[in-house]
């Protein structure tokens, strides 16, 4: 989807390691540095919490500072494994792009190149967890790049939902979230580098609340000014079809 972003296609080609870097704290053991855990409860009384692991290393030339979230407390070990792996990936990337520019320096006054990586859970009921990802990097220029990663994920399975499954299974899901998008544009008066016409089958989104939010990347359809465009729809507004 993005193809302006180096770390998105990156993630894309990532492998999730079995095991988190040496020296990240898994889980928050100091209430002075980290998030003191927020328990979430879905109907069927099943608890978990959310907890804020973070990563900091320092290289030549370059600086690495991620948080991303750990789940602790989830009935199915190899779910909740499988989740956090999912998830610790951004601080790995993170890792090895920033070790990749710092060898390619023979000497660095100060750290120039940064790497950043943060998080923020949109939707957390139901067994439905959406988490987006905000990744940031300097390396050189009149600005940085930024990228968003957004997560949709069934807590019980750990299976990743996907646009279709979120809009109801509604057959004409495409064709209501184009008409949403084309009119919010001409309403919010929106600067296109070019027009839009569809949004992909792989379309970036997450949830929140009783909307979805749908968002393309820096430069994919806007300048590097307008940010990273998003538009909310209305869960009414998908229909389940009819079995």
């Amino acid at each position: 989807m993005n193809k302006s972003t180096l770390i998105k296609s990156t993630i894309a080609s990532a492998v999730l390691a079995t095991s988190l870097f040496a020296g990240v704290s898994t889980y928050a053991a100091n209430p002075k540095n980290d998030q003191q855990p927020q328990t979430h409860v879905s109907k069927k009384k099943e608890s978990y919490s959310i907890i804020k692991s973070q990563f900091k290393k320092s290289y030549l030339g370059a600086t690495v500072k991620a948080n991303y979230p750990t789940l602790k407390g989830l009935k199915n070990d190899k779910v909740e494994l499988k989740i956090n792996q999912l998830f610790s990936k951004h601080m790995k990337m993170l890792d090895a792009q920033a070790k990749k520019v710092s060898k390619g320096l023979k000497k660095a006054k100060k750290n120039k190149y940064t790497y950043t990586s943060d998080y923020k859970v949109k939707y957390n009921k139901n067994g439905m967890l959406s988490v987006v990802f905000t990744n940031y990097s300097y390396e050189g220029g009149a600005h940085g790049m930024t990228d968003q990663i957004a997560y949709t994920l069934n807590t019980k399975t750990g299976k990743l939902y996907s646009l279709k499954e979120v809009a109801k299974g509604d057959p004409k899901y495409k064709e209501k979230i184009n008409a949403i998008i084309k009119k919010q544009i001409k309403q919010r008066k929106i600067p296109l580098l070019s027009p839009f016409k569809s949004i992909s089958n792989n379309q970036t989104f997450y949830v929140q609340g009783n909307q979805l939010v749908v968002y393309f990347g820096l430069y994919e359809y806007t300048p590097y000014a307008a940010g990273i465009p998003e538009f909310k729809i209305p869960l009414t507004t998908f229909t389940k079809p009819n079995k």
